[in-house]
């Protein structure tokens, strides 16, 4: 008789346990690495995309003198397994490297998202998007390359909601700068999207919880 006392609650327990919402339980956590990279480059410069650059994710401003070219970073996320989700945050966090030593004072780079196609294509130079942030450095002496980490929640909730399938981020370099490179300098990783998808428990599943949470505590203090 003893055996099935106790047996009973820690069997009630873990069925109550079992009930609670599979979202409850399941990792909520996504990170998305970009499915699309490369750059657009606007030369000769007048505001428009001219030729993509799919084997670098170079930017540049470079407006001095008679030289004029520009580059805007690309980037492309796949955004499938966030169909219809609610979104408890979203991060976009990644590293800009300066690829040379030329101090030509700071560099102010935008960080812009937009509705993607999963291509890389010279409309994304000028494609609508909504700025998300802004990144400020000068490559010199030993800050050679710069982090950055921006919420983006309900800029990219917005495109879910309007039943985008991509994820567009551009780099724009926003004033005159030499040549920058969106990676990180020691493994060449690419920026990642940290979403978060933990619902909010309702009512019903907090109690289920703290009932499931209190027969545990009993078979513990019983034991005690």
């Amino acid at each position: 008789m003893k055996s099935l006392a106790t047996f009973v609650p820690a069997a009630t327990s873990f069925v109550l346990l079992l009930a609670l919402p599979a979202a409850l339980r399941a990792d909520p956590i996504t990170v998305l690495a970009p499915i699309v990279s490369g750059s657009v480059n606007d030369q000769p410069v007048d505001g428009i995309g001219d030729t993509v650059r799919s084997d670098t994710l170079v930017l540049r401003a470079d407006r001095q003198g008679f030289a004029m070219n520009v580059f805007s970073a690309i980037l492309e996320y796949r955004l499938d397994s966030l169909a219809d989700a609610r979104l408890t945050s979203a991060r976009i966090t990644g590293t800009i490297l300066g690829n040379n030593f030329l101090d030509t004072g700071p560099r102010d780079i935008g960080l812009s998202l937009f509705s993607g196609d999963g291509r890389l294509g010279v409309d994304d130079f000028t494609i609508p998007a909504q700025r998300i942030g802004m990144v400020e450095y000068r490559p010199t002496g030993t800050h050679q390359s710069v982090a950055f980490s921006f919420p983006i929640r309900p800029a990219l909730q917005g495109l879910i909601d309007t039943g985008a399938r991509f994820a567009g981020i551009r780099f724009d370099a926003l004033n005159f700068q030499a040549s920058s490179v969106v990676v990180e300098p020691f493994t060449n990783a690419l920026p990642v999207l940290t979403v978060d998808t933990t619902p909010t428990p309702e009512p019903a599943s907090l109690l289920l919880m703290g009932t499931a949470l209190a027969i545990v505590g009993v078979r513990r203090r019983s034991r005690t």
